[in-house]
C-alpha cells in the first residue's frame, strides 16, 4: 500500500487544490455533489511528454512505467508535466 501512496503523491496537489476551492465555495460536507466533483478530477488534462490526457490515464501510464522500470533495472518513470497557474484556474470552477 505504501506503494500506491507513492504513486499517487505527484497527482495530490490537484485533489488538495480542489478540496480548497470546493471548502472555498462553501461546501464543508462530503456529499454526493463533492464526491461527483472529486471524482471528476480524474478527467483533468495533463500534459505529458506523449501529448495531452486525463489524469486516470497518467496514473496508469506512471504505473506502467514503474512496472517497466523495475523489470529493466532502469530507471524512467512517466510523469506528467507540472500543470501552469491557467491549467489550474479550471480545477473546481
Amino acid at each position: 500500500m505504501c506503494l500506491v501512496d507513492d504513486l499517487m503523491e505527484p497527482f495530490r496537489p490537484l485533489v488538495d487544490l480542489l478540496v480548497v476551492r470546493l471548502n472555498e465555495s462553501g461546501v464543508s460536507t462530503l456529499d454526493k455533489e463533492a464526491k461527483r466533483a472529486l471524482v471528476a478530477v480524474t478527467a483533468f488534462d495533463l500534459n505529458t511528454s506523449a501529448g495531452v490526457t486525463p489524469l486516470a490515464n497518467s496514473l496508469e501510464r506512471l504505473a506502467q512505467s514503474l512496472a517497466t522500470s523495475l523489470e529493466d533495472a532502469k530507471p524512467s518513470l512517466d510523469l506528467p508535466l507540472v500543470p501552469s497557474p491557467l491549467d489550474l484556474s479550471s480545477i473546481g470552477r
